[in-house]
């Protein structure tokens, strides 16, 4: 059996989707506000988030392992 994994590390797993157009520089806009990510090929990316807490962009979606994380930002609480 292998150990449970940080909590931190559980989060993108109970989060919710979207998907996302990568602009030039890269980035992405996200409720309103623009992110700067790592450089990608991809033209769109997979948004994980916690309303109000927590983003992560993907370079895809998760399926069995986990896909190489562009960027992971707080978001601020209205």
């Amino acid at each position: 059996m292998r150990p449970t994994p940080a909590p931190t590390l559980l989060d993108p797993h109970f989060s919710l989707r979207a998907t996302r157009k990568v602009h030039t520089g890269p980035c992405i806009e996200f409720d309103g506000q623009d992110y700067e990510i790592a450089p990608t090929s991809r033209k769109v990316v997979t948004v994980l988030f916690h309303p109000f807490r927590k983003l992560w962009v993907l370079d895809h979606s998760p399926k069995l392992t986990g896909p190489p994380i562009l960027g992971h930002f707080t978001l601020k609480s209205v």
